[in-house]
């Protein structure tokens, strides 16, 4: 049974908190989060601080973070009910899932009814493609033939959505086919195998493929 998506629009502690709330009850409180920043910069934030106000987020729950990926395993993932992703570059986090294989871990994670929760980038790489960023953050040439993880029922996730981005939105559903989910900041939607809801004051949006939109 596949488990459950958390994909956070963004926000800051007091925007998340509701969705912070849900993801710990949520989890097996025997075992362990996963905490993953590598989408962050450290020149600008360091992963301790990162790793801090994580811990700070779910309170009473235990987080581990890991910041190199290589040569992990399944094995490994064992003590962990739920992965945590943070915001930041989604090239620079699609690069190391990627590369060092984990990206096929967190599936498999996901397919045996494991959680993930991914805040901004760490969200948008849980989708079906980036392609609606690469005007914003544009793919290095040697990250072109890399893939996002698929885990969202064909949707591409786009972050931090407001009403400006209608038509940006509108334009790159007609252009290529793919529908989307809109998600504003301090609003989650929480995907699961049969259903998508909403977690937030603000609503989130469906773009389907003909570029018609419906609230969630």
């Amino acid at each position: 049974m596949l488990g459950e998506l958390i994909l956070s629009g963004g926000g800051d502690a007091i925007q998340t908190r509701e969705m912070n709330r849900y993801y710990v009850r949520s989890l097996d409180e025997k075992k362990s989060v996963l905490y993953i920043p590598l989408a962050g910069d450290e020149n600008y934030r360091s992963y301790d601080s990162c790793y801090e106000y994580t811990c700070s987020l779910f309170p009473n729950t235990k987080v581990t973070m890991w910041t190199d990926l290589r040569e992990k395993t399944y094995d490994d993932m064992r003590s962990f009910s739920g992965v945590y992703m943070s915001g930041g570059s989604v090239n620079k986090l699609l690069a190391e899932l990627v590369t060092t294989g984990f990206d096929t871990l967190l599936k498999k994670f996901f397919a045996d009814g494991g959680i993930i929760y991914g805040q901004s980038a760490g969200a948008i790489v849980l989708g079906e493609n980036m392609k609606i960023y690469e005007e914003s953050e544009p793919k290095p040439t040697s990250l072109k033939e890399l893939e996002s993880l698929k885990l969202v029922g064909g949707y591409v996730i786009f972050c931090h959505y407001i009403k400006e981005h209608e038509e940006k939105v509108k334009a790159f559903v007609n252009e290529n086919g793919v529908p989307i989910l809109a998600i504003p900041d301090g609003t989650a939607v929480v995907a699961s195998e049969t259903s998508f809801h909403t977690i937030g004051e603000k609503p989130a949006y469906l773009y389907d493929r003909d570029g018609n939109k419906a609230i969630l």
